[in-house]
């Protein structure tokens, strides 16, 4: 909840609300096998459609664009 209240309610992948009933996943901005942790300044709440998209993407036009949004480390 105290993640989605800092998000004011949305998914900064897709800029839509995240409580629509869309299966919602934790994503670690820096990932725990790379050193990050459970703190809430490295956790974001995705849509699942959204986390499966940033965790598998190769494009690196939008790895630029979450990297500023502050979605994952460049």
């Amino acid at each position: 909840m105290k993640l989605s209240m800092r998000q004011k309610g949305i998914c900064p992948v897709c800029s839509w609300k995240l409580l629509t009933g869309e299966q919602l996943e934790t994503h670690h901005v820096l990932p725990k096998k790379e050193g990050g942790k459970d703190n809430i300044g490295n956790l974001r709440l995705l849509h699942r459609t959204c986390h499966l998209q940033v965790t598998h993407s190769q494009s690196e036009v939008l790895r630029a664009e979450w990297s500023e949004r502050k979605i994952v480390k460049s």
